[in-house]
């Protein structure tokens, strides 16, 4: 996970590294339902919707000095392993629940 977070920092900005970063939470919520069976509130539900929102519109972003090629390395090196440490957090953090409320 930290090997996967480091390699994306490295190909991304700061602002959307951050962002990539916060899905977390949204793969955290997706374990603990699976997991566990606990549903979100509304609320809730809207905050995780908006936060993939600016997640994909950060990632979507065309930069205008950015060729196909830099856009592709951006993607496979930079956004990719940040959603896969990110995915791969929201599990443990399911995981390590379902395990104390055990």
């Amino acid at each position: 996970q930290n090997l996967l977070t480091q390699e994306g920092y490295h190909y991304l900005d700061f602002l959307t590294f951050n962002l990539l970063n916060q899905t977390k939470l949204l793969s955290t919520a997706l374990a603990v339902y699976l997991l566990l069976g606990i549903r979100q509130s509304a609320l809730q539900m809207l905050s995780l919707g908006l936060l993939v929102w600016g997640a994909f519109l950060l990632t979507t972003d065309k930069d205008a000095g950015d060729s196909d090629a830099a856009q592709a390395v951006r993607l496979w090196y930079g956004v990719l392993p940040v959603l896969l440490a990110s995915a791969c957090s929201g599990v443990a953090g399911g995981l390590c629940q379902r395990a104390l409320q055990r």
